[in-house]
C-alpha cells in the first residue's frame, strides 16, 4: 500500500495570521505556521496544538465577530435603560414613628446561634 506524504516544507508564518490567532482565539501563540491547503495550526501557550481547515476558522472568525458585535450592541442598550435610581434621604433621616413597634426588644436565645464566621 503506497503512503501518502504531504509536503510541509511550504508552510508561511505571517503577522498577519498571528493578529488572527490574538483575535480570534484570545491568545497569544507560542508558533504558528499557514500550510498550502489553508490549514493554520497553531501552539497556545498552554502548549496546546490547534489546528483549522480554512473553512473551519472562516466559521469560527464569523462566530466570534458576530458574538462581538451583539455585546457591543447589548452594551449600547444597557446604558441608555440604567438610569441612576434616586433614594428619598429623608425617610432613612426621619424613620416613620411606628417604625420600631413591630421589633422585639430581646431575641429568644433559642433563635441565636453562635460559632465562627467563615466556617
Amino acid at each position: 500500500m503506497p503512503t501518502m506524504s504531504k509536503d510541509f516544507s511550504k508552510k508561511t508564518k505571517t503577522a498577519a495570521d498571528r493578529k488572527l490567532i490574538k483575535e480570534v482565539f484570545a491568545v497569544d501563540p507560542v508558533s504558528w505556521a499557514r500550510y498550502p491547503d489553508g490549514r493554520l495550526v497553531f501552539i497556545s501557550p498552554t502548549g496546546q496544538k490547534f489546528g483549522y481547515t480554512q473553512e473551519q476558522f472562516d466559521n469560527i472568525t464569523e462566530a466570534v465577530r458576530q458574538e462581538k458585535n451583539a455585546k457591543k450592541k447589548l452594551a449600547g442598550k444597557k446604558s441608555k435603560r440604567n438610569k441612576p435610581s434616586t433614594i428619598n434621604l429623608n425617610t432613612v433621616d426621619n424613620p416613620p414613628d411606628d417604625f420600631l413597634d413591630n421589633v422585639p426588644d430581646t431575641v429568644p436565645t433559642s433563635q441565636v446561634k453562635l460559632g465562627r464566621r467563615g466556617g
